[in-house]
């Protein structure tokens, strides 16, 4: 597997639905029975980059969420 952020990788104007979508598109076609080797590998290595994007993207919702909801319940209690 490759070391680097998904902004190395060009990920950086990927949206998330775009990310997955091309992850179900290279699982197919790891699926499909003539794949050889070579080209399973390299699929599999972009699968990993796009899932490492996609947990990126998630983590960072995340803290953006939590930090909004800290925020109201900071600015409830002032009220």
């Amino acid at each position: 597997m490759e070391n680097g952020t998904a902004m190395e990788n060009g990920m950086e104007k990927l949206t998330y639905r775009e990310a997955m979508e091309q992850m179900e598109t290279l699982l197919a076609e790891m699926e499909e029975p003539d794949t050889d080797i070579e080209t399973l590998s390299g699929k599999v290595a972009q699968v990993s980059r796009l899932m490492a994007f996609c947990r990126d993207k998630l983590l960072k919702s995340e803290a953006e969420i939590e930090k909004m909801l800290a925020k109201d319940e900071k600015t409830e209690k002032q009220a």
